[in-house]
């Protein structure tokens, strides 16, 4: 009798410290999802480097660019978010692979709302800035010197 309530025992523990530690991967495996403002959005940082080789401009500075390069706006914008990525406005099948910042910012920016059916276009660097549903630009920078590139969506 005493040897099945210690394995009974055990197994409690056992899962008592399978719970635990579930609960304590659950933000690690989230990545930064729970902080993102809307379910249709892709959480970029949870896939991709936010950092990219040295000698680019760090985080910070990215983001500080992208304010600068930003249409003007009544309020300081908010950042969603800011990673590295290939230049989205690379030709297809070049050998050329250049890095880039691309730093989201949101807020009351002075800038028309993108045309219906934009997200199926690819971007342009000639594009003009325009607000998505979420009042939200996407400002893209040379990942080495912080020279704007250009706006995607």
């Amino acid at each position: 009798m005493n040897e099945s309530l210690l394995a009974l025992e055990r197994r409690s523990v056992a899962v008592t410290v399978a719970f635990v530690v579930v609960l304590l991967a659950m933000p690690a495996v989230a990545g930064c999802a729970a902080t993102y403002p809307s379910p249709s959005q892709v959480c970029a940082c949870a896939t991709l480097p936010l950092t990219g080789p040295p000698g680019g401009l760090s985080h910070d500075a990215a983001i500080a660019a992208a304010k600068r390069y930003a249409p003007t706006s009544s309020a300081d914008p908010a950042v969603i978010w800011a990673h590295v990525e290939s230049d989205p406005f690379a030709s297809p099948g070049t050998s050329e692979e250049r890095l880039v910042w691309e730093v989201r910012l949101q807020g009351p920016f002075a800038a028309s709302p993108c045309p219906s059916g934009f997200e199926e276009y690819p971007a342009s660097p000639s594009d003009k800035a325009c607000l998505d549903g979420d009042s939200g630009i996407v400002v893209v920078l040379d990942y080495y010197s912080g020279a704007w590139l250009g706006w995607t969506h």
